[in-house]
């Protein structure tokens, strides 16, 4: 019995990780330069790591407008997503498709910046032993 009540928990919570949402949220203050050095960031997280094939949503509650476009490791912008502007309170979605490291910036605030970090899909094999 003291077993059971055990696991009922820990189900619980591998069920809440196992449908958590992907979000970067844009917070107040964002449009402000030092933002980086605040507790939340310009973006937070400021990096997310996510399975291939997921998406992720970002949220601007910040008072002013906000782009979410990918770069180079260089900072030159390359076409992979951008969100366009976003105005407070809208949010959008990335999914995506490639294994990665993918940096990002707010082309209107330049000093925010962030990262997604995309694993490739795991491997599944058919451990089927046939005679």
């Amino acid at each position: 019995m003291n077993n059971t009540l055990f696991l009922i928990p820990l189900l619980a919570l591998s069920i809440t990780f196992a449908f958590a949402d992907n979000i970067v949220t844009i917070p107040e203050g964002s449009s402000v330069p030092d933002c980086e050095k605040t507790i939340e960031g310009c973006y937070n997280p400021l990096e997310i790591t996510i399975q291939q094939g997921e998406s992720i949503t970002w949220e601007n509650k910040d008072t002013a407008f906000h782009t979410v476009t990918s770069v180079t490791s260089t900072g030159k912008i390359d076409g992979v997503f951008d969100s366009g502007f976003m105005n407070t309170g809208k949010t959008w979605s990335y999914k995506f498709e490639e294994s990665g490291t993918f940096s990002y910036f707010c082309s209107l605030h330049p000093w925010m910046v962030g990262n997604v970090i995309v694993n490739s899909k795991p491997i599944i094999m058919d451990d089927t032993i046939t005679n």
